[in-house]
């Protein structure tokens, strides 16, 4: 397993580049999620508009106003961290790369770098402001055509800021122990890590819809056009659980292989160097932790040289292909769904389906409430629910003409 792009270079090129410790491979992973989700959101919202299944908005634009002191302000702000701790980071590389997370939360920066880049900052917004005089020596408004796809790097980003929190947020309540340790043993560790894929999806999904409606794109059309790019960004995504190794692994498994030609890793995989160190018994999961050795033919990485005994489901794998092959089905038949609305709720029922059966032979905690019931079970059966029956209703309806006057 690689935690970082620096262990990954390092044991598959014998590249060592020590800055890349602070390129976590899960975030790079997440990274690459967001990026593919975002592409294919924009294909589809460009794709509905040429239909007109999607309208543009037109909106008053204020040009050649004066310096916004407010947003300079912010930017130089903005300018002045990210010069304080990136200028550090490049001079004082083996300090602040032995625990990345606590570094960036911490108060270790370089002021000098933080002035510098803040004045690059203030001096391109400065710049910014002297080309749009030069274009609009007076103030006015100016009636700009917004076609709803230009608003796809902003819906990604709502996406981002509250899937995170949402994922954080419902990890907190599966876990109430950590929940007590998040506020009175602080870290930035335990600030990082921890992250539940419905508390994303809910709370992410509810902001983007309450951002579309607000923007005048109507919701169903909208949800219809993330919903290939979900499946995509889950795949990506797991693929980012099983490179890093994070926890999100099956079982113990070591029953033999039902067939002959299927890998090893595939049935049952020890996530040597994974990113949690793991090196203690898991009740739930069935194995244990231990140190890896020479003979065992695993590159052992310095503060991660553990692997499971017996080895596990290798369940991101099973959910990232799984996930990336439903994308391909989805997207080569999405312009069959005509129902505003069905492709959503496609969406939510493959998805149901699938994590339910996934968590029998994954490692999740009970809820606290429902012994013998993840937090998982109770949402997916919920969504496939809600999928089956807003798929039933949609079609009964049989409106296709839903479009926003």
């Amino acid at each position: 397993m690689y935690p970082s792009l620096y262990h990954f270079l390092l044991e598959t090129f014998g590249i060592e580049i020590t800055l890349l410790k602070v390129i976590n491979t899960f975030g790079l992973f997440v990274a690459f999620a967001f990026v593919g989700a975002s592409i294919c959101q924009s294909k589809e919202l460009m794709r509905k508009f040429e239909e007109g299944k999607l309208l543009a908005t037109e909106k008053n634009v204020l040009r050649g106003k004066g310096l916004n002191v407010l947003n300079l302000v912010i930017n130089l702000i903005i300018g002045f961290l990210i010069g304080f701790k990136l200028i550090y980071l490049l001079f004082n590389q083996e300090e602040a790369t032995i625990d990345p997370p606590a570094f960036f939360l911490s108060s270790t920066g370089s002021v000098w770098g933080g002035i510098l880049v803040s004045l690059l900052f203030g001096y391109s917004q400065y710049r910014d402001y002297i080309k749009e005089k030069k274009k609009y020596p007076e103030e006015k408004n100016v009636l700009t055509k917004i076609l709803p796809q230009h608003l796809s790097g902003n819906i990604t980003l709502v996406a981002a800021i509250f899937g995170i929190a949402g994922a954080k947020l419902f990890h907190l309540l599966e876990n109430p122990k950590e929940l007590q340790d998040f506020f009175s043993d602080f870290s930035a560790q335990n600030f990082l890590s921890g992250l539940t894929i419905y508390g994303g999806l809910i709370v992410g999904g509810i902001a983007v819809l309450i951002y579309m409606y607000r923007n005048k794109i109507h919701p169903l059309h909208g949800a219809d056009a993330n919903a290939p790019g979900l499946f995509l960004a889950y795949g990506i995504g797991r693929l980012g659980c099983h490179f890093s190794g994070d926890g999100d692994w099956g079982i113990a498994n070591s029953n033999p292989k039902p067939f002959s030609w299927l890998p090893d890793w595939l049935w049952s995989y020890p996530y040597p160097n994974n990113v949690l160190s793991w090196s203690r018994y898991s009740e739930k999961g069935g194995y244990t932790g231990k140190a890896l050795t020479e003979d065992m033919g695993y590159y052992i990485h310095e503060g991660y040289g553990t692997y499971l005994d017996p080895g596990v489901y290798p369940t991101p794998v099973y959910e990232a292909l799984f996930s990336i092959a439903v994308f391909f089905l989805l997207w080569k038949f999405r312009k069959k769904f005509i129902i505003p609305g069905t492709l959503l709720c496609v969406y939510l029922m493959i998805n149901g389906f699938e994590r339910f059966w996934i968590e029998k032979i994954r490692v999740n905690e009970d809820l606290s409430w429902w012994s013998n019931v993840t937090q998982a079970e109770l949402i997916s059966v919920s969504l496939f629910l809600l999928g089956l029956i807003g798929f039933i209703y949609l079609k009964k309806r049989n409106k296709t003409d839903l479009t926003l006057q």
